[in-house]
């Protein structure tokens, strides 16, 4: 498993040292099936797939010459002509070094052989932005990829308004972005439109500077530090297919950690996102999608409230000619979330601002500064939710949770702690007074998590979730309530 789950664990054991001062005892969950099946998710942390070369090798070095054979000895100096040359797939071995940024060029292999522009074996590429003085740039640009994969590079220092750390001109098709580090830029590290995208194991921070401090968007607009884009140029189908964002450490940055911005078939599992801005994890206009083994950590102060851990919205972009879709089948499992607010929905004023079956299971959620979920109304004149269910979470608060329409889902086994079990909640959920402050919460040891998961109590059978945030199989008759399963 790629991701750390250091910090994932502080929430659960500090919660839990507050049950074992107070002396609570927690009775089980009522039993019963719920009337929809859920399709289970995969169990265990999966690894990701190797990556192997093939084809033709090139090689890429700072003292290199494009009128050069790109062999060991004769290296080439840019990606550029090293993709030129290996155009039907193969091996750019990019050697250690530093190197300026890399203009405009087409990367393509094929889904037999792609393009894989990897780091030289033991040694550290880094590509330097600093010489980039105009706007919308980035310091790895192409004008298209396909079936592209680059690997191991660091990418840093592009500070123009605008610029990213790898972008493509035109949406994308095929392309793993695995094993970088990508760091201070003034936009997003990577974002892309198009189909089979994966972002993978990336160390991601210090972006999105050109919201540093939220002195150029106060209002709203913030940047997003990874994530998917619309294809503007397809406006009848402009989703992003077939994504996967997983066990990327993303901290530090001035925007949306994780931005699904018109996602569709999106996976966003086991990333740590700390310190972001507005929100840890967002989705706008997306459908399909599962959020599940997440760690968010949201502490800057945004208007009192630090941030969003997890929030599914749809805003209006009709001045751009995109369409919009109604939030659906979104599955958020297994998430540990301490934020101002824990997990939202909101929207614009449109004819889609509504949503349908939304799962949310088995998250463990500390709200430092407002709800631990907060759900906005939808208006009369729109299609009223439905088929939404709010199963076996841990939900703790500093103010009421506010579940906007909150006959529109099916809530039962959660625990809610310090305050009351909602009225629209079954006879299943409990409230438990506990002693909490934030300080707590940091200081937790993360050996204590497992042990203590227990005193949570059982949840309900039928959420559909057989593993839990630290990848260990859930007992599917009695689950555990949050993240933990009890061991």
């Amino acid at each position: 498993m790629q991701k750390s789950k250091l910090l994932g664990a502080l929430f659960i054991s500090v919660v839990l040292t507050a049950f074992l001062l107070s002396g609570h005892a927690i009775s089980a969950g009522g039993k019963g099936v719920m009337d929809t099946v859920l399709e289970a998710s995969d169990a265990g942390c999966p690894e990701l797939p190797p990556i192997v070369s093939s084809g033709t090798g090139l090689y890429v070095a700072p003292n290199g010459n494009d009128a050069a054979q790109g062999t060991a000895n004769a290296p080439l100096a840019t990606l550029a002509r090293a993709a030129s040359l290996l155009s039907k797939g193969g091996t750019v071995i990019v050697r250690g070094g530093v190197y300026p940024s890399q203009p405009g060029f087409v990367a393509s292999g094929s889904a037999e052989v792609p393009l894989h522009i990897r780091a030289a074996d033991g040694e550290q590429p880094i590509f330097d932005g600093s010489d980039l003085d105009v706007e919308s740039v980035a310091v790895i640009y192409m004008e298209s990829a396909s079936h592209v994969v680059i690997e191991g590079l660091e990418i840093r220092n592009c500070l123009v308004f605008g610029c990213e750390g790898i972008a493509s001109d035109t949406p994308v098709l095929d392309l793993t972005i695995r094993g970088n580090h990508i760091h201070h830029v003034a936009a997003s590290a990577a974002r892309f439109s198009g189909r089979q995208i994966r972002i993978e194991d990336n160390e991601i921070h210090d972006v999105a500077l050109i919201n540093e401090n939220n002195t150029n968007f106060p209002n709203g607009g913030w940047p997003t530090c990874v994530g998917t884009i619309p294809d503007s140029l397809n406006l009848a189908n402009p989703w992003t297919d077939d994504v996967v964002i997983r066990a990327n450490r993303i901290h530090d940055c001035w925007g949306e950690g994780i931005g699904v911005w018109y996602g569709s078939n999106v996976t966003v599992e086991d990333n740590s996102i700390v310190n972001a801005w507005n929100a840890g994890i967002y989705t706008d206009n997306s459908f399909n999608t599962r959020i599940a083994r997440n760690y968010v950590r949201m502490s800057r102060d945004r208007n009192g409230e630090a941030g969003t851990g997890i929030l599914l919205g749809l805003e209006d972009y009709a001045m751009w000619g995109l369409p919009n879709v109604r939030t659906s089948n979104i599955l958020v499992a297994n998430n540990v979330v301490i934020a101002g607010t824990g997990i939202g929905w909101w929207s614009m004023p449109t004819s889609q601002s509504t949503y349908e079956s939304l799962h949310v299971f088995h998250n463990s959620i500390a709200a430092t500064r407002g709800s631990a979920i907060r759900f906005s109304e939808v208006a009369a004149n729109v299609k009223p939710p439905a088929n939404n269910f709010i199963m076996n979470n841990v939900f703790l608060s500093t103010i009421v949770s506010n579940l906007g329409n909150p006959g529109a889902s099916t809530i039962a086994g959660n625990a809610w702690l310090n305050r009351p079990v909602p009225v629209s909640a079954g006879s299943t959920d409990v409230s438990l007074e506990v002693a909490f402050t934030e300080e707590l919460l940091q200081q937790a040891q993360v050996n204590e998590a497992q042990p203590l998961a227990p005193l949570v109590g059982k949840g309900k059978a039928g959420a559909g979730q057989i593993d839990d945030f630290l990848c260990g199989e859930r007992d599917a008759s009695v689950p555990t309530r949050g993240a933990f399963e009890q061991f």
